[in-house]
This record gives structure tokens, sequence and C-alpha cells, in this order.
């Protein structure tokens, strides 16, 4: 989406000391802000084993109760929401279902 001149905002959230360390760079590599992604401080980031098998095809287990499945209604994240046109919401956060 940036790439076609949309401006993106990245929600998410990982456990506390992980935001500093891995994924703010990352997320700032792709010319997205980092402002909107939460730290949590009881669950752990979210990880992916992937494994393949003799055919080459990829496995993927996705494990769950992580940070991303805790993802808190803020104030701030509102407010960016509420200006946008698109909202992209990835597979992962379809999974937790809370009532808000």
């Amino acid at each position: 989406m940036y790439f076609l001149g949309l401006e993106m905002i990245f929600i998410s959230r990982v456990r506390c000391y992980e935001k500093e360390r891995k994924l703010r760079p990352y997320v700032l590599s792709f010319k997205l802000k980092a402002d909107d992604i939460q730290e949590d401080p009881t669950h752990p980031t979210g990880k992916v084993n992937i494994t393949l098998d003799k055919q080459g095809y990829a496995h993927f287990v996705i494990h769950k109760r992580v940070a991303y499945d805790f993802l808190e209604v803020i104030p701030k994240a509102l407010h960016h929401v509420a200006k946008v046109d698109l909202i992209y919401i990835g597979t992962l956060m379809q999974r937790t279902l809370r009532r808000v």
C-alpha cells in the first residue's frame, strides 16, 4: 500500500522488550510508523514455526495466546483508524474474538 502512495499505520502487539529490539527497526525499514505497536507485559511475541515436507511444501504452526491475540482498543489507535480510507486486517487478527 505504501508503494501505491497510501499512508500506512501498523497496529500490532509484542512482548515489552521486543518492540525496540527487533520489531521497531524492521517496521521503520518499510517506511511504516511504529507508533501503534502495543507492548504486552505478559504474553510472548507471536511466532510461527515453518517446516518443509519432502516435496518442499511449507507447513505452518502459528502459536496461540501470544501478544497480538490480546490487542487493546486504545484511543490513539482509534484516532488513526478513523482517518483512513482502507483497513486491512490480517488473518491472525480474526482468530481472537473479544467484545469491545
